[in-house]
Order: C-alpha cells, then sequence, then structure tokens
C-alpha cells in the first residue's frame, strides 16, 4: 500500500497540521487554505508559500489566478522572517513525527478564517429551508444540528477528510447566528411562508389493545388486503390512497413518552389521523409560530421511516404530522 504524500501546512507562523499533498488544490479552491499559507515536508530546509507548488499550477481555468490571489506571498528569506516562518523552521523536524489529525484550536482557527466561504454555503441552505432562521429554529438544538449536519455533508470530500464533523457542527452552533442570519432584502428569507400548509391525508392509523381480534376483524371479516403486518405491533391494509392501520396502544405510549394509563390518557383512546409534509421541521416552526403546542417536537423514527410531530386538536384527538427521513 502507497501512503499519500503529506505536507504541513501553516498560517501566519501557526501550525495547522498535515494534509495530503493530492487534496491541496481542492482545499485551496474551496478557500479552506490560501494559496499563501506556508508548506513543510521532511528534507525542506525552510517553509515556503503553498503557491510554489507544481500541484497547483493548473488551479482554475486561468494558470496564473492562483499567483495573483497570492501576490503577497514571496520566497525570499526575509518575507519568511516577517511572516513567521522563521519560529516554524526551527521546529519542523518535530512536526515531521506529528499525527494528521489538527489540533481543536487550529481547526478553531481555520474555519473562523473560512466563516464567509461557509456563511455563502449557509445562506444557499437558508434560501431552501428559510424556517431555519426562525428564532424557534435557532432556539431548536436538534434542528440546528441536523441543518449543520447537512452542511457539512454538502462540502467538498477534501474538507470532510480534514476537519472531523463534530469540530465543524460545534463551531456553526456557535456562530449560527452569523451564519444564517437572512442578507439584508432577502425577503424570501426574512418572511416565514403564512399560507396554507400542503399536508396528504396518509394514514388513519387505529389504536388497538387486542391486536389479534382486531387483525382478524378487518382482513379477515372486512376482507380489507393486508398490505404490511407486524404481528402484534403494527398491520396495514390497502385501503386506495390513504392508509388504514392499525397500532398497539402500548407502542404508540412509548412513542409519546406516555406513563399514564390508557384510561387516563384520553387520546390513546382515539384513533389517530397522519397527515403527510414534505419537510417536517418546516411544518413544526409554521404550526409553533400559529400557537400549536405540542406532545413531541421533530424525532427521528427509524424503525418507521419517518420523522414526525405530535400534538392534538382541541378535542383531545391525536394528529402526527411526518415526512420521509432524509
Amino acid at each position: 500500500m502507497v501512503l499519500p504524500r503529506m505536507i504541513h501546512v501553516a498560517r501566519n507562523g501557526d501550525r495547522f497540521g498535515k494534509f495530503a499533498l493530492v487534496q491541496i488544490p481542492e482545499l485551496v479552491s474551496s478557500g479552506l487554505l490560501r494559496p499563501d499559507d506556508d508548506f513543510w515536508e521532511s528534507g525542506m530546509s525552510d517553509w515556503r508559500p503553498l503557491n510554489e507548488l507544481p500541484e497547483l499550477r493548473n488551479l482554475g481555468d486561468d494558470p496564473g489566478a492562483w499567483k495573483r490571489q497570492a501576490k503577497g506571498a514571496v520566497a525570499d528569506a526575509a518575507n519568511l522572517l516577517a511572516r513567521g516562518t522563521a519560529k516554524l523552521a526551527q521546529s519542523a523536524r518535530h512536526f515531521a513525527s506529528t499525527g494528521t489529525e489538527m489540533a481543536p484550536d487550529a481547526i478553531e482557527r481555520l474555519l473562523r478564517d473560512f466563516q464567509p466561504r461557509l456563511r455563502e454555503r449557509a445562506q444557499a441552505l437558508l434560501s431552501q429551508k428559510p424556517f431555519l432562521s426562525a428564532p424557534a429554529a435557532l432556539e431548536n438544538h436538534d434542528m440546528m444540528e441536523r441543518a449543520f449536519e447537512s452542511l457539512y455533508d454538502s462540502l467538498p470530500q477534501s474538507i470532510t477528510q480534514s476537519v472531523p464533523q463534530y469540530a465543524f457542527v460545534e463551531f456553526c452552533l456557535h456562530k449560527k447566528l452569523e451564519l444564517l442570519q437572512p442578507d439584508p432584502g432577502d425577503e424570501a428569507a426574512a418572511a416565514h411562508p403564512v399560507g396554507p400548509e400542503v399536508y396528504r391525508l396518509s394514514h388513519v392509523r387505529l389504536l388497538v389493545t387486542d391486536y389479534a381480534t382486531m387483525l382478524t376483524f378487518y382482513r379477515d371479516k372486512l376482507g380489507l388486503g393486508l398490505r404490511f403486518n407486524e404481528e402484534g405491533v403494527y398491520a396495514e391494509f390497502d385501503t386506495g390512497p390513504s392508509t388504514l392501520a392499525l397500532f398497539h396502544r402500548d407502542f404508540m405510549a412509548e412513542a409519546l413518552h406516555s406513563t399514564a394509563p390508557h384510561e387516563q390518557a384520553l387520546p390513546l383512546q382515539r384513533p389517530v389521523v397522519i397527515l403527510s409534509v414534505e419537510d417536517v421541521d418546516a411544518c413544526y416552526i409554521r404550526l409553533g409560530e400559529r400557537g400549536v403546542e405540542f406532545l413531541e417536537g421533530p424525532m427521528d423514527r427509524p424503525h418507521w421511516g419517518v420523522r414526525t410531530i405530535h400534538f392534538t386538536d382541541p378535542e383531545g384527538n391525536l394528529i402526527e404530522i411526518n415526512s420521509s427521513r432524509r
């Protein structure tokens, strides 16, 4: 197995860590690294600017573009001293034995300098999901984590291989207001839709106690075609565009973290209306702004294959809104 050629990278005398040489062009193109950052590898006597790497010569359509970006970076010894690289050169041999992971403070510095590019990506996400700038969304830790995990997944592979997800998400959570504040004049992002939500009645779910008897009634006596059956727990019948389902009350109570006896938990004695939407998180924000009080906020249900919210209507009927997990 041939190991990738690794180089050390630093900025203004502060070392970031090791990077695979083959990733350097993409890291510079993405803006995470700069052409005037310094690099060093075993056998070099001094640190040199990245723009001296042959691998950057074909960066972009204009071969000279990267040179213009790094016009302040020069190779003479005097300027290297001014940029703090003498300090780096003195400990270069020590760096050669260090691992490839960056220290937390180095990641923080790198992401801080990368923040303007990161905001551009966050604003692109905001244009698709304007509800993320709503106060209720910004205060929802789970929703913010999901948003920034999605942002991380959209980054070039060279960045995700250099910066761990947990460090990226933690940085974004700390900077969420700066990243997700809508641009002035962006009415689409600043205003949240107040029109009717697009709901699709996907299921009517009957909560049952005697699962076997109810299954026999709907399947054998009523003659409904059985689409799916998880014995003793959940069943779905063919009833056209919308689905009639049976679900054992105990499992519904568990999903809602209900500890009250069924006789005292009125919503668990009634059918559940299931409505599907495109984005359950967006729906959660809009309904919350209209005063809806939730039994459960947005939650992934891996076993169900959906993400859900739950609440009751004014007479206690249980409503579930869900969307496919992404």
